[in-house]
């Protein structure tokens, strides 16, 4: 067996990064697409619950009458399901907490791996993780065949 020490193990990816090609370290990268504007006229089903968000978006920030932030499930009640539902997804290929991944949505029953569909990993309100934390779970699970084949 070879014996790889670290400073053979550097010295090899110093050579590697000092390898030509070497254009990509220097080169720029691409620009951001243009950013879409807003939906000017929504579907007529999805007005009442974006009034909804309108409404409860703003309310949620003021402790005196709120108290604290919603947590992760009452925005999958408020937001998440009302809009799987109108987006036409049956609420029995829905699933809540399903193996501990927030909501899951199922092309097909019986509830198994794979009849996994997506996975939505929701995150509370001024939570530290923000969207990144969700991302990354969301990355994380369908890898993991007990989540998604």
């Amino acid at each position: 067996m070879p014996d790889f020490s670290f400073f053979s193990f550097l010295d090899h990816a110093h050579r590697f990064v000092e390898s030509p090609p070497t254009s990509w370290q220097f080169a720029s990268l691409p620009g951001l697409p243009n950013e879409e504007s807003f939906l000017e006229n929504p579907p007529t089903n999805f007005l009442d619950l974006i009034a909804q968000v309108h409404d409860l978006a703003g309310l949620y920030w003021e402790k005196e009458k709120f108290g604290s932030l919603p947590t992760e499930d009452e925005l999958i009640a408020h937001y998440v399901m009302p809009f799987l539902c109108k987006s036409g997804w049956p609420v029995e290929n829905i699933a809540i907490k399903w193996r501990h991944v927030d909501v899951t949505v199922f092309r097909a029953l019986p509830r198994r791996p794979e009849n996994c569909h997506f996975i939505i990993e929701a995150k509370r309100l001024g939570s530290g993780s923000g969207v990144e934390g969700a991302f990354g779970a969301s990355k994380r699970l369908p890898q993991e065949s007990r989540y998604c084949a």
